[in-house]
């Protein structure tokens, strides 16, 4: 017999015991209810690939996804600082702005001087609308690293887009080129110093 038929003759073992420890009140009835309804919990388990279930959450993941594996390594190592900044990069990466943030948030409780961790912070806060919480974590950022790239870049952004003072996040950019002249942003930065011309 499969899993799944022992998962369906569980589910109509229960149904039955329900109904006889309800009508009967039968405290054997209702102990066997209780030790059936745990069988039936457990099919889930039984179901699952048990390489395939994090530890995080306890839902089914696949090993491969960077998230699980991050998410699992943080689990594992809630102090670990590293472990956190590399979650929060994977919920970055798959549009979880929320978890993202609080893997950040987390990750500047353990290590208050992360000028990387400040400078995220500031994008996705700037992301969020709030320009001015934005540019005071990217300040913090660059007082802490001033020639951070990722700094320069969300602080020539926060300047250009929302402060609306191009000519100073033009300089911004621009001193993001001699800093990381094949950084990650540089197309971003080159299309936006074209726009503000």
């Amino acid at each position: 017999m499969n899993v799944v038929m022992v998962a369906i003759v569980c589910a109509a073992a229960v149904s039955g015991l329900a109904i006889v420890g309800i009508l009967t009140r039968s405290s054997a009835a209702m102990a066997v209810l209780l030790a059936a309804a745990f069988a039936v919990a457990s099919v889930p388990l039984l179901l699952s690939d048990p390489q395939k279930t994090s530890t995080v959450s306890g839902r089914v993941g696949d090993p491969e996804d960077p998230v699980d594996f991050f998410a699992d390594r943080v689990a594992d190592r809630p102090n670990d600082v590293s472990a956190r900044l590399d979650l929060a990069a994977e919920l970055l990466s798959a549009g979880n702005f929320k978890g993202a943030m609080t893997e950040y948030l987390a990750a500047l409780q353990l290590d208050p001087a992360n000028a990387g961790a400040h400078a995220r912070v500031g994008l996705l806060l700037f992301r969020g609308g709030l320009t001015k919480p934005a540019l005071r974590a990217v300040d913090r950022a660059l007082t802490l690293s001033p020639d951070l790239p990722e700094g320069l870049y969300v602080k020539g952004l926060v300047t250009t887009m929302g402060l609306k003072r191009p000519a100073e996040g033009r300089r911004i950019f621009r001193r993001y080129l001699e800093v990381a002249p094949f950084g990650a942003y540089v197309e971003d930065v080159l299309r936006l110093l074209e726009m503000t011309r």
